[in-house]
């Protein structure tokens, strides 16, 4: 039997940990290993864990390393041959690691595979695959509709969100785990779903796997402090994986055409966005022009994924 890793990373997780690992340890997978790696928590998450789920092996960070480092640390830690990064706020339904590896075995192109995500009322669909705009605004499909079967197809897609998150050991391996330039948190998922797609592998939404995500992001979703980091990764996204041209052509045309529509908030951490990115779209059009191989936002290297 193939084993899994499980690694999940706390951050202030009190409140949402007992549920998801009471979740996991219901799960009669063989096999299984599980490692928490707690961000510095100022709260009881790696007591409680301590406490009520010995067999669980914790690590303890003394800062806060962010979501990709941290998931970098899981991995390289884990042993499993597909490693299923979870957020603490999750509650997985019945079977839905046996689900992640049938699809991994019969897929044997997909380096990546999510999961269908409802909301806590168990009937409406949060995430059914993550899609993007020309300006790399994100979006799950399906979102808020209540679940009909509408998104119940196993299909390649852009990306899957992080909640819950397979990668095959080897794509994590080959193209060096998590861009930690992503600091600390928002797109960290993309950008490798990205970097997957690119290689000729698949990204694969899995909806036969459930799980419930009660969504306790440390920080809220209006809160100034989200749209600001949510803005700013988008632009280190985009300047990292659009091409020149439809940056130009195609993400700021659209950007312009519908930042109108946005609350003032939006468009002003928008609008910094940009402009704190300009220098390295500069620089990127430079380099273009002199043939030079320009690396914007301390790029990092990243492997080519080897086709079997």
């Amino acid at each position: 039997m193939k084993r899994v890793s499980i690694v999940i990373l706390t951050y202030n997780s009190q409140n949402d940990i007992v549920p998801c690992l009471k979740s996991l340890l219901a799960d009669n997978t063989p096999e299984k290993e599980i490692l928490i790696i707690d961000n510095a928590s100022r709260d009881r998450s790696v007591e409680i864990v301590r406490r009520m789920f010995p067999q669980v092996r914790v690590i303890e960070n003394a800062t806060n390393r962010g979501v990709a480092a941290g998931w970098n640390q899981g991995w390289r830690a884990t042993t499993g041959e597909f490693v299923v990064f979870i957020n603490p706020d999750t509650e997985m339904a019945p079977d839905w690691l046996e689900q992640i590896k049938a699809a991994f075995a019969e897929y044997e192109e997909a380096d990546v595979i999510g999961i269908k995500l409802l909301y806590p009322d168990g009937k409406t669909i949060q995430h059914g695959g993550l899609y993007f705009h020309p300006n790399a605004q994100s979006y799950h499909r399906a979102a808020h509709e209540e679940d009909r079967g509408q998104v119940d197809t196993i299909e390649p897609v852009p990306a899957v969100t992080g909640a819950v998150l397979a990668v095959r050991r080897s794509a994590l391996e080959c193209f060096g785990g998590f861009d930690e330039d992503y600091f600390p948190a928002y797109f960290e998922e993309a950008d490798l779903c990205y970097r997957v797609n690119a290689a000729g592998r698949k990204v694969l939404y899995v909806p036969t796997a459930v799980a419930v995500h009660h969504e306790s992001a440390t920080l809220g979703t209006e809160s100034a402090a989200y749209v600001r980091l949510y803005f700013r990764m988008r632009a280190l996204y985009i300047l990292k994986n659009y091409s020149l041209g439809y940056i130009l052509k195609q993400s700021i045309p659209y950007e312009l055409r519908i930042m109108r529509h946005w609350p003032p908030m939006h468009r002003k951490y928008a609008l910094l966005s940009w402009i704190s990115a300009f220098p390295f779209l500069v620089r990127r059009i430079w380099n273009k022009l002199l043939r030079r191989p320009g690396r914007p936002y301390g790029w990092r290297a990243r492997g080519q994924h080897a086709k079997e």
